[in-house]
């Protein structure tokens, strides 16, 4: 049987994640996850990530790679950028839950509104998706943080959370935009009513990021 450890530090995404990776797969594929929302909680409130949160990420990949799996996947965008400093100390595949959305935008958008309710998610999207994008193509990327939101989602009302993100989102009706990236997987639920209140395309992360799962898993031998 296939083996995934999954790393959340949103207890939404801990919940709805592992599911609908097990649906998407045409097997029955043991699941393993690591919650940690210290890590995020403290980056947002001192807006950086410190060398002790390094370092707690670190011995979390450790602890998800002892446990001998296929893939790790890390489901907050927020670590993104440490996935590159230890991979080269980790031995097992590492997927980031933002790897294929920034891919598809830095592919097909050029200009696109980065939203967020996290401050510390914006950074490593808007740097993954330059990091990704043609050498020759430009890409403007403007931002909007809805940090209100967020606080709701983690007191356990998530109606004012969406109440809250897709009030601001009516502010952009008939924007020049192309595309709208959410930053967070916390935010994926809203893709479809963004992108119906908007008309433009609207990319987030879950489903892509387990498309992307599900192939490398059931394509590549251990």
């Amino acid at each position: 049987m296939k083996k995934l450890i999954l790393i959340h530090t949103v207890g939404s995404v801990y919940v709805s994640f592992p599911r609908q990776l097990q649906e998407a797969a045409n097997e029955k594929i043991q699941i393993e996850s690591i919650v940690d929302e210290f890590f995020a909680n403290e980056a947002n409130r001192i807006g950086k990530v410190t060398v002790a949160n390094k370092n707690r990420f670190f011995c979390l990949m450790k602890a998800a790679e002892l446990a001998d799996p296929d893939i790790i996947v890390v489901t907050c965008s927020t670590l993104s950028p440490l996935i590159e400093e230890i991979k080269p100390y980790i031995s097992k595949k590492i997927i980031a839950i933002d790897d294929a959305m920034c891919k598809e935008a830095a592919a097909k958008y050029s200009n696109i509104l980065l939203v967020a309710t996290a401050e510390s998610a914006i950074e490593p999207t808007k740097h993954k998706i330059i990091s990704l994008k043609d050498t020759a193509k430009e890409i403007k990327q403007d931002i909007v943080l809805i940090d209100k939101a967020i606080a709701c989602l983690k007191s356990g009302d998530p109606e004012t959370h969406d109440n809250i993100v897709m009030e601001r989102m009516a502010e952009y009706k008939n924007s020049s935009y192309d595309s709208i990236v959410l930053c967070q997987a916390s935010l994926a639920h809203l893709e479809k009513p963004i992108q119906e209140l908007l008309g433009i395309p609207v990319l987030s992360t879950p489903q892509r990021c387990i498309n992307q799962t599900i192939s490398e898993l059931f394509t590549e031998g251990r």
